[in-house]
């Protein structure tokens, strides 16, 4: 979720301030969308009266479908929602946006896929986990990411586990949360314990721009 208060534009690869709310997914153990997260987008969205949804990621539901299910939501937060798909004027609607809310899915629904908005350094690996169950002979989630920094070496990866979110706010990364978090690079991996404050994202541009 984005706040349109602050631009989240980006020039020469420094990173404007920017409020974000990165959520790993919607849906709690129980299967309720966004309750998990409520308190924090409330506390992301307050004094915020509109937001305006992005549904494109979306594969199973119609975008109709999907954005009726978030509007619902976040009524009860006293955010109304525009979706972008019935907007005559998308990138009028973006501009005039108080804030954004982006749709999970699969971002190969997404034509410029991993970069398509660029509004942090790195990336996020959501619904993160370590399980490996008995028998599985595939690869893990860890192997696999290894895998992609051998062939990204500059790419940062931020393994969100379920339950958990970050939030970016006057260039600031902070994890929130029941769970720390693994951040792959192609030198290792660290822990990133919830409530830590990362690195500030114009710190992971300049060491993007610099082993780029």
């Amino acid at each position: 979720m984005i706040n349109h208060n602050e631009p989240p534009y980006l020039n020469n690869r420094v990173y404007v301030s920017v409020k974000l709310l990165l959520l790993s997914n919607s849906r709690n153990a129980d299967g309720h969308f966004l309750q998990h997260a409520r308190d924090a987008i409330t506390g992301h969205l307050q004094g915020i009266s509109g937001a305006l949804f992005v549904p494109y990621a979306g594969v199973t539901l119609t975008y109709d479908d999907y954005a009726a299910r978030v509007r619902t939501v976040f009524a009860s937060f006293g955010v109304a929602v525009q979706s972008i798909h019935d907007a005559p004027d998308p990138e009028g609607a973006v501009r005039a946006a108080e804030s954004i809310v982006i749709g999970g899915g699969n971002t190969f629904r997404l034509p410029q896929g991993f970069a398509a908005l660029g509004l942090v350094p790195f990336q996020i690996n959501p619904h993160f986990t370590d399980a490996h169950p008995p028998g599985f002979r595939g690869e893990t989630r860890r192997e696999r990411l290894a895998e992609y920094l051998v062939l990204n070496p500059a790419a940062r990866v931020i393994g969100l586990p379920e339950g958990s979110w970050l939030k970016v706010e006057k260039q600031r990364v902070v994890l929130r949360g029941p769970h720390d978090a693994p951040v792959f690079a192609a030198e290792g991996v660290t822990m990133l314990a919830t409530g830590q404050l990362m690195k500030s994202v114009a710190q992971w541009g300049h060491e993007r721009s610099r082993d780029a």
